[in-house]
């Protein structure tokens, strides 16, 4: 008896149905789509744009400062300054995390 390779395809898919049924009561159940960017990425992004606000304010301030002579303020100025770009640095990192586990959610991860 001489098979087909469409009669060894059609044997094989009968062999595989069981192992594809899936069962949709153990599927887990989303009602809407994610978001992008996700809620926890917006939220660093806010951060972000508050600290970038702060830095302008104090670049101003700094300038005044130094134009003024008041070294001393201008100082503690330069040390809030580096606090903030600490800052900054730890929220950048976040964010990129933050974006890698919204690709893997969607799907595109490892």
């Amino acid at each position: 008896m001489v098979t087909t390779d469409l009669g060894l395809a059609r044997e094989r898919s009968e062999r595989l149905k069981p192992a594809m049924i899936i069962e949709k009561d153990k599927l887990p159940m989303c009602n809407q789509a994610p978001r992008v960017p996700t809620e926890e990425e917006e939220q660093i992004h806010r951060q972000l744009l508050e600290i970038k606000a702060k830095v302008r304010s104090l670049k101003e301030g700094l300038n005044k400062c130094k134009e003024t002579g008041d070294l001393i303020m201008a100082g503690q100025i330069e040390e809030e300054l580096k606090g903030l770009k600490q800052i900054w640095s730890d929220l950048q990192i976040k964010r990129s995390e933050a974006a890698k586990r919204r690709m893997k959610l969607l799907g595109y991860g490892d």
